[in-house]
């Protein structure tokens, strides 16, 4: 005879039986929609970019405009593939990948005036992402999932 509580009884971490609230889906849509406005933003600002550092528009330090450039397509690019990363994450229930979305949106804020206006619209999607991924609703979504995942004791 063991002393272990019956396998139906013990809790899993694959347990997938308590599903996201509709807003949290909404706020992981949003994310994936900031990471598309990321793309475009992106592609946007390497084409404009070109422009610029050839010289065509009469702006003449073009090593400070390649260096910038090439910076903001680094930034661009990590932050799109994090937000590809965390935000299933969120969905399934990672309080830490939630967390992490929290401080990209931040992150965001230095982006607002790159690429015209699309860096404007994407903060705007991630600010309304940010909010309904920390709803109270969601808030209690995260606390019984973290119950859910513990490990048996």
């Amino acid at each position: 005879m063991t002393a272990f509580p019956p396998p139906s009884a013990q809790i899993t971490t694959d347990d997938r039986s308590i599903a996201p609230p509709p807003i949290l889906r909404g706020a992981f849509v949003l994310y994936l929609v900031s990471a598309g406005l990321g793309a475009l933003g992106l592609v946007v600002t390497i084409a404009f970019g070109a422009a610029l550092a050839d010289g065509t528009t009469g702006i003449s330090p073009r090593a400070l405009i390649a260096f910038g450039l090439g910076f903001g397509v680094v930034v661009q690019v990590a932050l799109i593939i994090c937000e590809l990363v965390f935000a299933p994450r969120m969905i399934r229930g990672s309080n830490a990948a939630r967390i992490v979305l929290t401080v990209l949106a931040a992150i965001q804020v230095f982006g607002i005036l790159s690429a015209f206006f699309i860096g404007f619209v994407q903060f705007i999607v991630l600010l309304i992402a940010l909010i309904l991924s920390w709803t109270s609703t969601e808030n209690t979504w995260f606390r019984s999932r973290r119950q859910v995942t513990a490990p048996a004791v």
